[in-house]
């Protein structure tokens, strides 16, 4: 009798420590940037700085990001009560924060590399401009429409 208490004992150890269960399957993250040294936020969190070599995290999606969380709700709160002549700018700066964050799948057992250029980021309001002036100046049917396929294609 002692040996079935003592095995059950254990058993309920085990399992009260989850010793049955399996780590989640993850995956590694890789991040580069030009030029290195950029903060990296992953899920509004900060992970490190560029370059950041197989970060282990559990498979699944994620928004990886150079603007912290704040930033990116203070420029929404900026473009919400911003009047319309300053909504423009205002656009083009969530246009800078969008081409600075990116979605990712993490894989278990994969690495996944996502890479971030800064000139691109600091391009990305220019691309916002000739798609909102061309609209503005030309109606919203044919301009708009132009607008946005040069913009598709600067890309």
């Amino acid at each position: 009798m002692t040996k079935i208490s003592f095995l059950l004992f254990i058993f309920f150890a085990m399992i009260l420590t989850n010793g049955f269960s399996q780590n989640p399957p993850s995956g590694y993250l890789t991040v580069n940037s030009d030029p290195l040294g950029v903060i990296i936020y992953l899920e509004g969190d900060s992970i490190g700085i560029t370059p950041i070599e197989n970060y282990r995290i559990t498979a699944g999606v994620y928004s990886v990001s150079i603007f912290p969380s704040d930033t990116i709700e203070s420029k929404y709160w900026q473009l919400a009560n911003s009047p319309l002549k300053s909504k423009f700018n205002r656009f083009a700066d969530l246009a800078k924060v969008g081409a600075g964050t990116k979605q990712v799948k993490i894989l278990s057992d994969q690495k996944t590399e996502i890479f971030f250029s800064l000139s691109r980021i600091n391009k990305a309001p220019q691309k916002t401009k000739i798609t909102l002036s061309c609209c503005i100046t030309g109606g919203f049917s044919f301009a708009f429409f132009l607008g946005y396929l040069v913009a598709s294609l600067i890309r």
